[in-house]
């Protein structure tokens, strides 16, 4: 079990709830209600919420804290892109804060969503590809421990 498991499996669920809020979107009809959408959202805003959280006490610190000046350098963009990102959920999230929010004005919150799960998706992606493996190297005597 890599250190890093835990990241990954909430990756897997947020990957998740993007394609069923997405699917929601997609087949959402004008003027209808958007409670299963701002059900979806939430469900996502929240895990999101503990992601971001875990991640910055748990992996990001170990990181920055470790010695290591390419994995601390790494660890400290990473949480100002992370910050960035969080805030802007924040700020989405108090936006459309209703499913009456959300049909009122149907398309720009469709528009502001993609932008969003975009990003999301790209934070993801480069979780994946550099800040986990460099983890998973560092802390390998720690395997499974932020699991």
């Amino acid at each position: 079990m890599a250190f890093s498991d835990r990241f990954h499996r909430q990756h897997e669920q947020a990957t998740a709830t993007i394609g069923e809020l997405r699917h929601l979107v997609r087949v959402q009809r004008p003027g209808a209600d958007a409670v299963a959408i701002a059900v979806q959202l939430a469900r996502l805003f929240s895990a999101l919420r503990v992601h971001f959280a875990e991640e910055d006490a748990c992996l990001v610190r170990a990181l920055i804290e470790t010695g290591d000046g390419a994995a601390a350098a790494l660890a400290a963009r990473h949480q100002e892109d992370s910050g960035s990102l969080a805030w802007d959920w924040e700020e989405y999230m108090q936006r459309w804060s209703s499913s009456a929010v959300i049909a009122l004005n149907f398309a720009a919150f469709a528009a502001a969503l993609e932008r969003l799960l975009g990003a999301l998706e790209e934070r993801i992606r480069q979780e994946e590809a550099t800040l986990y493996p460099v983890a998973d190297a560092l802390f390998s005597d720690l395997q499974g421990k932020a699991a």
